[in-house]
């Protein structure tokens, strides 16, 4: 059934058979049972304890390489289509180049600042240290996805950002049996580099020829004025998303980091889908405003929405009423005591699913002063929600705080949403 309703949304808004949406589904496929394999060898072979260690490394890696990107990816996705359009292949050249320069600066600072906090707590030491090491390739990696995505070639982009590194550990891990931490990471960080670099000269290849003699024209002070409203917005959607591991280390305990990460590696099964139909949606909104094409905009977000409910339905309704069970199978007795926050994580990922292709629609419309002011006012409705439950109840008032956040985010996009579609119509009976 899923199958189906994939063909009939690439039929529908595509126009053709879908065939990048199906190779971005596969590599999506792959790149999160990837994930979810790596997740459960750790898990086994760590236990709860060390498997928090990983699990926050790569959340604070996550959060620092938000912030380091400085909502650069999702300005080239914006601005893109515009230059390709007009032929301004002296701004395209420098839309490529100032990103890579304002990334890798950046990031560069945000991995000096994880060092210097290493050296704070000797219980998080190992973990800030792990997430020193990888915030640079991630962070640009993020970047390189975000252009694969709208140079169209979606799959290849998942590929690497997603699965690859896990799917190479978690190769090693099974053919060699090596469960030490330290190996892991370095076997993680160097697959994530690998990565980095094929992306890249893809990424190359694939922007126009015409870029290459062009005069570089860089705006930075324009272009920051556009990235700084989407800067806020991101930064604080993957503050709702990893905030929660990053404050249960300090509040609770690794341990607690560690169920709650088991978790909520389960509930991708519900995010995956999402991930992969915005590959072909983010490009399409941004092309669609960029032609004034309102009922094209319309159409794609019913789609959308009937694609998020379906594919998240099901798996929803197993961790609803098996998710100790769960739990258990998937990653040991150990892990069993996490079936509730499974059981509130797979709720608020259900919330989640249906913010995707709106959060897109708002930056891609023109709203990111709302986008950002948006995801802004959640943070700071679940940071003081995190500081209240956690200590409490542990992973499972991380979880709480998690569908506290989720409805919230979606409660304010569709609000935003609707007002954007509203206008647009308006505009178009006008003309």
């Amino acid at each position: 059934m899923i199958v189906r309703i994939t063909q009939i949304v690439c039929d529908r808004i595509n126009g053709q058979p879908g065939r990048r949406f199906f190779s971005a589904l596969f590599a999506s496929v792959a790149g999160r049972l990837g994930q979810l394999a790596l997740s459960i060898l750790l898990a086994r072979n760590l236990g709860p304890e060390n498997y928090g260690v990983f699990t926050f490394a790569l959340s604070a890696a996550a959060l620092t390489a938000a912030f380091a990107t400085l909502g650069w990816p999702s300005l080239f996705n914006r601005l893109y289509p515009q230059f390709v359009r007009d032929k301004d292949w002296s701004r395209l050249k420098g839309l490529r180049d100032g990103a890579d320069l304002v990334l890798i600066t950046a990031l560069g600072v945000g991995a000096v600042l994880l060092l210097a906090a290493s050296r704070i707590d000797d219980t998080l030491r190992a973990g800030l240290v792990f997430a020193a090491m990888l915030v640079i390739p991630l962070g640009l990696l993020v970047l390189r996805q975000q252009q694969l995505w709208t140079l169209k070639r979606p799959a290849l982009g998942l590929m690497f950002d997603q699965g690859f590194a896990a799917i190479v550990v978690a190769t090693v891990v099974m053919v060699t049996g090596i469960v030490d931490l330290e190996a892991i990471i370095l076997m993680y960080v160097g697959s994530t580099l690998f990565g980095l670099i094929v992306t890249t000269l893809v990424v190359r290849r694939l922007i126009p020829d015409q870029v290459s003699p062009a005069r570089r024209l860089i705006e930075f002070g324009n272009w920051f004025r556009i990235a700084l409203p989407i800067i806020v917005g991101t930064i604080s959607r993957v503050l709702v998303n990893r905030m929660d591991v990053i404050m249960l280390a300090p509040l609770a305990t690794l341990y607690a980091v560690g169920i709650f990460g088991a978790a909520w590696r389960l509930t991708y099964l519900l995010a995956f889908p999402q991930v992969v139909l915005m590959t072909v949606v983010t490009p399409l909104l941004s092309e669609a405003f960029a032609h004034g094409q309102a009922d094209r905009i319309r159409r794609i977000m019913r789609l959308s929405a009937a694609y998020a409910f379906v594919t998240t339905a099901p798996f929803l309704l197993v961790f609803l009423f098996v998710p100790e069970v769960i739990m258990e199978w998937v990653f040991g007795s150990e892990f069993t005591t996490g079936g509730k926050t499974l059981m509130l994580l797979g709720i608020g990922q259900f919330f989640a699913a249906f913010t995707n292709a709106n959060g897109v629609l708002l930056m891609m419309g023109g709203m990111e002063k709302q986008f950002g002011a948006l995801n802004l006012v959640v943070v700071l409705i679940a940071i003081p929600l995190n500081f209240m439950l956690i200590p409490r109840f542990g992973a499972n008032g991380a979880a709480i705080t998690v569908i506290v956040a989720t409805a919230a985010v979606l409660a304010g996009q569709v609000y935003y949403s609707r007002k954007l579609i509203g206008a647009m119509n308006t505009r178009t009976r006008t003309a």
